[in-house]
């Protein structure tokens, strides 16, 4: 499980994710996520309120001197640890939903 990073501003409340299945995409897919990004990973919510999960994975960045490439966009590695999402426990969960569903439905649509 990775280290968990003390957040500086605690009063910035981290959204839930919209689905588990939309976090590892956008993990996968982004190097770097924006705002349009952030809506499909936390649902419509204020641009405020991504500016403010934003500047806490900047500061983080700084910190670890990890290079900013858009002053608009945070690099997704790094967002995903200050924000807590384990992306390896979602892959996990993920698997194991998909499992469970196909064990679930009728045989006829399992062997089709």
């Amino acid at each position: 499980m990775p280290p968990i990073i003390p957040v500086k501003n605690p009063r910035v409340h981290i959204p839930k994710i919209v689905s588990i299945e939309t976090a590892i995409r956008l993990y996968l897919e982004n190097i770097e996520l924006g705002n349009a990004e952030l809506r499909q990973l936390f649902g419509k919510k204020s641009t405020t309120i991504y500016s403010k999960l934003k500047k806490q994975v900047r500061e983080y960045m700084t910190e670890n001197n990890i290079k900013v490439y858009s002053e608009d966009r945070v690099q997704t590695e790094a967002a995903y640890k200050v924000w807590g999402i384990d992306i390896e426990k979602l892959e996990r969960n993920y698997a194991k939903l998909r499992k469970y569903e196909m064990l679930n439905k009728p045989e006829s649509e399992v062997t089709a």
